[in-house]
């Protein structure tokens, strides 16, 4: 048995158990018995913490709205990599 997730226009999502490939596209809600459109999820996202489920949404809408950056994104002071002390061997080579 698999876990199938269904949308209803009124009420929001509900679950129903189906054999796998077995689930139809459409099924009726159970508080106000109107059809309700199958939807495709990630499985087990509601266990997921927050911002990995956040992570997987910026992902999903990356695919068709990617956003456009003119610069790359600076990262502060505090997350920068320390230097390391710079050998005499490495003090010849060029410097960013």
């Amino acid at each position: 048995m698999a876990v199938y997730q269904y949308k209803c226009s009124q009420h929001g999502y509900f679950d129903e158990n189906f054999v796998i490939g077995s689930a139809p596209g459409a099924s009726t809600c159970g508080l106000c018995h109107e059809p309700a459109q199958r939807v495709f999820s990630a499985p087990n996202t509601s266990f997921m913490p927050r911002h990995i489920v956040s992570l997987i949404d910026r992902t999903e809408k990356s695919r068709d709205e990617p956003d456009v950056v003119s610069e790359l994104p600076r990262r502060p002071r505090s997350e920068r990599t320390p230097m390391a002390s710079l050998s005499p061997s490495l003090a010849k080579l060029p410097r960013p």
